[in-house]
């Protein structure tokens, strides 16, 4: 299924590489008028963000051995289409070019520069967002969708997975950046799974006898006694099922919530199908998964109603409420 879908945004992306083609080679700058050039505006508005909408469809269903290509065309095709934007926008200074907040300007458009570069390793990340902030984050002149564009072209590998999903828009920026420094707390180990020991005889699960040392969301080096293969499903969907293994460990992290937080913020949630719909009490976690398991079951929409708020990720295992509350509880 998925390779017949990579299929299909391949086809998408080259027929509009054949537009873009024809586009700009009916275009004579020296004889356009500014009605012309409106038009003209508006064409690589429309082109651009379809380039945008197919691209993160192909990221998201391609391998990841080769989204660094996929990347890099992304970048030479809207390099192209700003090439053309600029032409015009020079030419006529329209109030319809030079009012857009979502495309690129003479003072919008970055220099020619090499953008830091993120792979997901913790020991890079101080490094890459200073280096960001001061290439993107900082510049004032960009919208949020631009940097969003930008923050993508930066990052590889597991990185690029955490974010490759979420669709390019203003609104979107603060969600995936806040996702990226999130799970940036998470060490190498994240790549592994982890079920608490209690758990595994509780449900009477065959354990392979296996001692290995491994550390959990940065804790002290500690002794897995084991590891299990064991399938799970969502609450509310039992035909969906997902397999992974995961190794044993006495405990995996205090309570999260670390305490309990009001109804009400769960009652602003009500229509959405969580995948825990008592996220807002406080109690301890049973099974960490893996980057590598929760990635696979992002499907990329995301939720935020309130700026002081937690903001709410779609999963196949339902909806997950992630982030942080930016005032007092008693607030909520």
């Amino acid at each position: 299924m998925a390779g017949n879908e990579l299929k299909d945004f391949l086809t998408k992306k080259r027929v509009l590489k054949a537009q873009l083609t024809k586009f700009k080679e009916k275009i004579a700058f020296e004889k356009i008028d500014k009605s012309e050039g409106d038009l003209i505006v508006d064409k690589c508005k429309e082109l651009k963000k379809k380039f945008e909408d197919v691209f993160d469809a192909i990221y998201t269903a391609c391998d990841e051995t080769v989204i660094d290509s996929y990347v890099e065309e992304q970048e030479s095709i809207l390099e192209n289409i700003d090439e053309i934007y600029l032409t015009v926008v020079r030419k006529f200074k329209t109030s319809n070019c030079s009012s857009s907040k979502t495309e690129v300007s003479d003072s919008v458009k970055l220099p020619k520069l090499s953008l830091p570069t993120f792979t997901g390793n913790i020991n890079e990340w101080i490094t890459f967002k200073d280096l960001f902030n001061a290439a993107v984050n900082n510049n004032s002149s960009l919208s949020d969708s631009q940097r969003l564009t930008y923050l993508k072209l930066s990052l590889k590998y597991e990185a690029f997975k955490i974010i490759q999903s979420i669709p390019v828009s203003d609104s979107n920026y603060k969600i995936a950046w806040n996702l990226l420094a999130e799970r940036c707390i998470l060490d190498s180990a994240s790549q592994k799974s982890y079920i608490k020991r209690s758990l595994v005889k509780k449900l009477g699960l065959n354990v392979k006898n296996k001692s290995i040392s491994v550390s959990c969301l940065d804790a002290a080096e500690t002794v897995a006694s084991g590891e299990i293969d064991f399938t799970f499903t969502p609450h509310f969907n039992q035909k969906f099922h997902v397999k992974t293994s995961a190794f044993l460990i006495e405990k995996i992290i205090d309570n999260i919530p670390t305490i309990n937080l009001p109804q009400s913020l769960r009652d602003s949630l009500s229509d959405l199908l969580l995948a825990d719909p008592n996220f807002h009490n406080a109690s301890e976690i049973d099974v960490l998964l893996g980057v590598n398991v929760f990635l696979s079951l992002m499907k990329g929409e995301t939720i935020k109603r309130n700026e002081r708020l937690p903001f709410a990720l779609s999963t196949k295992l339902g909806w997950v409420i992630v982030g942080s509350t930016a005032f007092p509880i008693e607030n909520l």
